[in-house]
């Protein structure tokens, strides 16, 4: 009976340890578990979700840019966006070496993309075309830690208009042309979705989804066989002579709209991305020169409009005129001639221009008028980069001032700035803002501003003396058979930078010629310059200039579908 009960107190205490251990080992267990909650949840919380969460991007389209026909200048085309789980990614600078002649990405971003494990997802590149996509899975590179989701890259048809157009970045945001300019309308917003997946990596539900928005398409002014058309002359001026540089620009005069743009040299076929700042840069929105005797039409128009002069009143124009210590002389000596201002405009007399200015207008009134057609200011278009010209407010004007300004020297101007005013001309007076896009979707713009420069009764004066520029005086080169032709034109010496002195040959010239076809229902307002031609092979807008304007002018009335106006 002792060793009984003695067995008995041994299996008792022995369960009484048991018991002990038991509770010790759960209270430390509680214990750490209080510790983790209330110390270490938010972390490990965070960790875990982390660990079976992650944010999907939904790719959203951006909006199309159309010409006036609904035809596509830039719009999206399928494409892939490749993205990488990173915790399976096992040696991510080989996988990085493998991927990166065939997404056109550096290696060495991929490799730090591959290895960032603070995120699940990573996005590795966009727009991948999908003939790379293809051959990745074809040969299973990255086996299953790579994910293809379908999305878009930027596409270019025919490269038309490229400088005007303009380009996106990676990112598809515009950064240039009218897909910067444009881009609040275009932009895509994309979505993202978050989800809950298992080791596998296979999605157990969407926990939250944000849908995407796309973008809006929009429809610009500009005709793109016509776009197509200037890209080509302007390439073809600056060639045939010798230019440094050739720019035009084409608008509608009845609502301001562009319908070509183009600069020379030019976005080169391997793409906007391939081209250099001078091969992109829109010259005739960015670029300001002097405009010489296109700049004629502001003076004798303003002379006109303020009742100075008539255009029978008749001026003795010597072959040079001085004041002070300078003298301006005509481009080709005449002798003594009495000329009306019909007459001195169409001969673009240099010296009769200035008699009009300086004995009838006054510096005073030519100020103001310079001021009042918009020169020295933004004409608003909605295209980056725009240039305001440079004017010199009258304060600022030299005794001589009176002798260059009014034919266009000492100023200085955009090539759609004064595009501008000579569309106001065609247009029965009344200038429109220029602009490029026309309506975005289904949806109109606001009116452009508006606003009337010349009376009617002046504006016909006006029309009527560029049709006899290019018809008697010397714009006969840019005539177009069948069609009546009104214009001006214009030749700049350059100016020597280190003198401050026009240099003539030695320094290179502007040659330009600025007019609209048909002169009875102007539909084209048209500018060509030449930048710098060379002066062995001809340096006068007459004769460098005027035949790219009637290149264009066909190019146009026939496009446009403009019936002939004269047999």
């Amino acid at each position: 009976m002792g060793r009984k009960r003695a067995s008995m107190r041994g299996a008792d205490r022995r369960l009484r340890l048991i018991l002990f251990v038991c509770v010790a080992v759960l209270a430390a267990a509680g214990g750490r578990a209080g510790y983790l909650q209330a110390f270490e949840g938010g972390r490990l919380g965070a960790e875990a979700r982390e660990q079976q969460t992650t944010v999907i991007p939904i790719p959203s389209e951006r909006g199309a840019l159309l010409d006036r026909r609904g035809r596509a200048l830039a719009a999206a085309s399928p494409a892939v966006t490749l993205g990488a789980y990173t915790r399976l990614v096992t040696n991510p600078m080989q996988l990085a070496r493998t991927l990166a002649p065939l997404v056109a990405v550096d290696a060495e971003r991929l490799t730090a993309l591959l290895s960032d494990r603070r995120h699940v997802y990573v996005e590795l590149v966009r727009g991948l075309d999908l003939a790379a996509r293809d051959r990745i899975q074809a040969e299973g590179i990255g086996g299953g830690a790579l994910d293809f989701t379908d999305g878009e890259r930027r596409e270019y048809p025919q490269g038309v208009g490229a400088q005007l157009v303009g380009v996106v970045d990676t990112d598809g945001k515009g950064i240039a042309g009218a897909e910067l300019s444009l881009d609040r309308y275009l932009r895509a917003r994309a979505g993202t979705k978050e989800v809950l997946m298992d080791p596998a990596r296979r999605v157990l539900r969407v926990l939250r989804e944000t849908p995407p928005e796309p973008g809006r398409d929009v429809h610009l002014t500009l005709d793109r066989d016509l776009q197509a058309a200037v890209d080509r002359i302007v390439a073809e001026t600056a060639e045939r002579w010798g230019a440094k540089g050739a720019t035009a620009v084409v608008l509608d005069p009845r609502d301001g709209g562009i319908l070509a743009m183009a600069s020379a040299p030019g976005v080169p076929e391997g793409g906007y991305r391939q081209a250099t700042s001078e091969q992109q840069r829109l010259r005739a929105v960015t670029d300001q020169y002097e405009p010489g005797s296109t700049f004629k039409l502001i003076t004798v128009g303003a002379a006109l409009q303020e009742g100075a002069v008539t255009p029978q009143d008749t001026f003795t124009t010597p072959n040079c005129i001085a004041l002070y210590d300078r003298t301006v002389c005509e481009a080709h000596d005449k002798g003594t001639l009495v000329r009306s201002v019909a007459d001195i405009f169409a001969d673009s007399s240099n010296v009769g221009t200035i008699m009009i200015a300086k004995d009838e207008l006054g510096q005073d009134r030519l100020a103001a008028w310079i001021d009042r057609l918009g020169f020295g200011v933004r004409t608003g278009v909605d295209l980056p980069g725009e240039g305001s010209g440079t004017v010199r407010p009258l304060s600022e004007w030299s005794g001589t001032s009176i002798l260059n300004i009014p034919i266009g020297e000492g100023i200085a101007v955009t090539p759609l700035q004064l595009a501008s005013v000579y569309a106001a001309v065609a247009n029965d007076g009344i200038w429109r803002e220029p602009h490029i896009a026309a309506r975005i979707g289904t949806e109109g713009l606001p009116e452009v501003k508006r606003k009337r420069v010349f009376s009617r009764a002046v504006t016909r004066q006006l029309q009527t003396m560029l049709r006899n520029a290019v018809e008697t005086g010397t714009g006969t080169l840019a005539q177009i058979s069948g069609y009546t032709v009104a214009g001006k034109t214009g030749t700049t010496q350059k100016i020597d930078p280190e003198t401050g002195e026009y240099c003539g040959a030695e320094c290179g010239y502007h040659s330009s010629f600025v007019g609209y076809v048909p002169a009875t229902r102007p539909r084209a307002v048209i500018l060509v310059m030449v930048d710098e031609p060379d002066p062995a092979l001809g340096y006068y807008g007459a004769d460098v200039a005027a035949p790219a304007f009637a290149e264009i002018g066909k190019a146009a009335v026939e496009l446009l579908g403009l019936a002939p106006t004269r047999s």
